[in-house]
Parts: C-alpha cells; sequence; structure tokens
C-alpha cells in the first residue's frame, strides 16, 4: 500500500466475494450468499443458475479476503489492517489477538516485531442445501504444531488446510425462515455405546473388535465433559471408522440402507427417542452412498434444530439444511482430532445489547473472547444508535434485508448500504443507522472488544 493514503474514514464500505468450490451451495440466485453479492451497487455478478454458491466471506482470511472500496479502487482489508492495526483493530484488540510467530516460519501478515497482524474473526454469511463437510478444528497450541508441519512438508496428509495459526471454533445463527438441521458436536458415551450395540453395521464400520470391546467396556459418568479416558475410546473409535477402506465401507453402506428400506424410517430405529433419525439416515445414505461420514454423523453426534434466530456454538460439526439431511464427507483434519468438550451443543443466549440506545440491536453472548454477534432490526422511518463512543474495537456489519443510511453521529460521514452491503466500522465510532428504503431492515454483525 502506498504511503499517499492519507487517514481512512470511520465507515469502509467492503466488497465481499464469494467463496469459491462450495458444491452444498444453494444454486444461482436460489443461494442468498449469491443473491447479495449480486445485488451490491455497482456489482457486475450475475449468479450462474448451474453453480453453486454457498458461502460469503468478510473478513481478512487469505483465502478469501475482502477488500476496501474507496475512492474508486479497491485495496485488500488486510493491507489497512497492516498499516493502521491500533487504528483498525484498537489498542487492546491489536495487543491481545496478534499471533506469535516465533514458533513458525514468518508469514507475509507478519509486522516488523514478527507479530501476524489479523482481524480476530471471520464473519461468513451460508446458503446451502445440501450437506456442508464434517470439520473439526485444532485449538491454537496443536494449531501451530500443525502449521510448522505444513510448512515443512505442505504436502502431509491432513495438513494441507493448515493455513494459519487461529484455532477454529464456530458459532452458527440461523437466519432462513424455514430452520436448519445439523450433526453438532459428539452424543453421549451412553448413545454411542447404545448404537454400537444395536447396529451391526456400526461395528462393521469400526471394524476391530478390541476397539469395540474397549468402548463398550467404558462406564459413562453423569458430568457434561468428556473424562480423559473416555475421549481416548472415542477418538480411537472414531479413528478406526476413518481409516477403513472405502471400498469395504460403501459395501456396509449398501447393507444399512437395503435393511433400512426393508424395515421402514419409523421403524429401524424401534419406538425409541433415536426414531426420528430413521428419515435422517435414508437420506444420509441416498445422498452420498459409501461415504464414511454416515457412521460419524448418524451414530457419534447430536443432531440438533435450529429455528430463526437461535444460535448454536460449534466445536465438531456438520451443518445439515431443511431440505437435505446429508452426511458431511470431509474430514478436516482428521490426523488431529481429540475431542475435549461437552456431548451437549452450547446454545447461545441472546440479550438486548447495552450499547444501543434506540433498543433495535440484539447481541449473542459468544463464550469465546475473539467476537461477539449482532442482530439489528429496524422497522421503517425507525433507527438505531449506538452508545457515545460505540465499540472499542473493530465491527462489520453486513445488510441481508432493506436499506439504512449509517452516519457518524457529530460528524460528516454517511454511507447508505443496500441490500448485500457490508461495511467495516473502526472502534470507537459513535454512529446511528436509520432506515431509507421504506421498509424494515435487518442487519447482521459482528464485534470484538479487549480489556
Amino acid at each position: 500500500m502506498s504511503s499517499s493514503h492519507s487517514q481512512p474514514p470511520c465507515f469502509l464500505p467492503l466488497t465481499t466475494p464469494l467463496k469459491p468450490d462450495t458444491p452444498y451451495g444453494k444454486l444461482g440466485s436460489n443461494s442468498l450468499a449469491a443473491r447479495l453479492v449480486s445485488e451490491l451497487p455497482h456489482s457486475n455478478f450475475t449468479p450462474d443458475p448451474n453453480v453453486r454458491y454457498g458461502e460469503m466471506w468478510i473478513g481478512d482470511h487469505p483465502s478469501n479476503p475482502s477488500s476496501v472500496s474507496l475512492r474508486h479502487a479497491q485495496t485488500p482489508l488486510k493491507e489497512y489492517i497492516n498499516k493502521y492495526p491500533e487504528l483498525f483493530l484498537g489498542k487492546a484488540v491489536y495487543e491481545k489477538f496478534h499471533d506469535d510467530l516465533s514458533v513458525v516460519e514468518k508469514t507475509d501478515a507478519a509486522d516488523e516485531s514478527g507479530r501476524n497482524i489479523h482481524l480476530p474473526f471471520l464473519f461468513k454469511i451460508l446458503s446451502f442445501d445440501r450437506a456442508l463437510p464434517l470439520q473439526t478444528h485444532p485449538d491454537r497450541t496443536l494449531a501451530a504444531r500443525l502449521l510448522k508441519r505444513a510448512q515443512g512438508n505442505p504436502n502431509a496428509p491432513g495438513l494441507k488446510q493448515i493455513t494459519d495459526l487461529n484455532y477454529k471454533p464456530e458459532v452458527a445463527v440461523c437466519i432462513s425462515k424455514s430452520g436448519f438441521k445439523g450433526f453438532i458436536g459428539f452424543r453421549s458415551i451412553s448413545d454411542i455405546q447404545y448404537f454400537l450395540t444395536t447396529i451391526p453395521e456400526f461395528q462393521e464400520a469400526v471394524g476391530d473388535k478390541d476397539t469395540i470391546d474397549a468402548f463398550l467396556a467404558y462406564k459413562p459418568t453423569t458430568t457434561l465433559r468428556i473424562p480423559v479416558e473416555a475421549q481416548q475410546q472415542l477418538k480411537s473409535l472414531f479413528i478406526k471408522i476413518i481409516e477403513r477402506d472405502d471400498s469395504q465401507i460403501a459395501e456396509i453402506c449398501k447393507r444399512l440402507l437395503s435393511r433400512l428400506l426393508m424395515q421402514g424410517d419409523e421403524n429401524f430405529f424401534g419406538g425409541t427417542k433415536h426414531a426420528h433419525l430413521g428419515n435422517v439416515l435414508r437420506k444420509c445414505l441416498s445422498d452420498y452412498p459409501g461415504d464414511k461420514g454416515v457412521f460419524v454423523a448418524i451414530f457419534m453426534m447430536n443432531f440438533i434444530t435450529l429455528m430463526t434466530g437461535e444460535g448454536v456454538m460449534m466445536l465438531s460439526h456438520g451443518f445439515q439444511p431443511p431440505s437435505e439431511r446429508s452426511p458431511a464427507k470431509d474430514f478436516i483434519p482428521s490426523v488431529s482430532y481429540i475431542p475435549r468438550s461437552s456431548t451437549i451443543p452450547l446454545r447461545l443466549p441472546r440479550q438486548p445489547w447495552s450499547k444501543s440506545e434506540e433498543g433495535r440491536t440484539t447481541q449473542y453472548l459468544v463464550p469465546l473472547a475473539e467476537f461477539d454477534l449482532l442482530h439489528v432490526l429496524i422497522g421503517a422511518e425507525q433507527e438505531e444508535v449506538v452508545t457515545p463512543g460505540g465499540v472499542k474495537g473493530p465491527t462489520i456489519f453486513v445488510v441481508v434485508d432493506g436499506e439504512v443510511e449509517l452516519r457518524r453521529v457529530n460528524g460528516d460521514e454517511r454511507l447508505v448500504l443496500q441490500q448485500g452491503s457490508s461495511v467495516y466500522i473502526l472502534p470507537g465510532t459513535t454512529w446511528s443507522m436509520r432506515v431509507t428504503g421504506g421498509k424494515e431492515a435487518s442487519i447482521w454483525g459482528a464485534f470484538v472488544e479487549a480489556e
């Protein structure tokens, strides 16, 4: 970035690219992500009806970064953050969330002291009618270890997805009116034991009697967190499935589907609490025949439903859209998977945002230091105003529906945000947001503060 750039304004309009290669996304303009990008002012993007668009990313992640649109030019958001780290992140956020690169090779994102400067979160809009990949995420210590290994051997199995030091716990909030279903987090040990004893094909998929016997011999506890011994048993079960030969798994899936079709969806799991999974299992086996993910998702993970506005904290997860209940078929990275969390998915509590003066913003209380989520809902001719001083860290907003004008309180800056528009707001900015399109506006966002 040239030194001729002056200090940027408080509101920075962003260009937000679609993530490529998302076979689970909806086709063409059926995808909300694609529609939002195509409706941006001066957008020359038209969704291809034969292409699937699954994710819109807003942030500085190197694989799909956003750009700042100023003075008829596009500048990567990352360049502004690198040039003005304290201005763009706030001093406290910058000091708290930079990465120590002393453990790995220095990257292009590092400052002179060897610190990796980045936005602590990545905001996404997802739109899909097929299963997303099942994902597992390392913690910071493991991520550093894996990144160092990946830099030394980038083609090593399971390491090509490791590109940075960030661990990646995720939060999902449903904005669809039809809700969505998902496999999130591990089931209780007793549930998995039940499936091992009642579903012979599950035992076949594991394929190792000693592993099965050891898992069945474990005495489950009543604690919410999985004990260390159970973690090891669960890890062994998981790895045995993933390491099975693909052709063997394909044959087991065929037998399982045949038995399911013969017994029927309602009867396959009997009159137990798992009876609803018959239909889910059939869709899994039909949509992803021969997939190892069937056994992991159905028999080892919690199956949950989120309604509009509900959020959940995710550790290991595989999303399922309302119309498709297929399992995931990618495991990232199976070589490092160690479950450490509660077996119960963590629902996100909501409350009125304390920085809202008009009471039109809901805050999702994320149990992470890196960010919180916001939903601003403003009726026609109404406005929202943030308390003086605003957020002491960066804020990102995207307009999902409607049109608003963003104004700097006691300042001259104004920015009209149409449906699909996204904006980066600098720390410490006091702003107001007024509906201009004549109908209710729905704006979603994320922010981070640090002490």
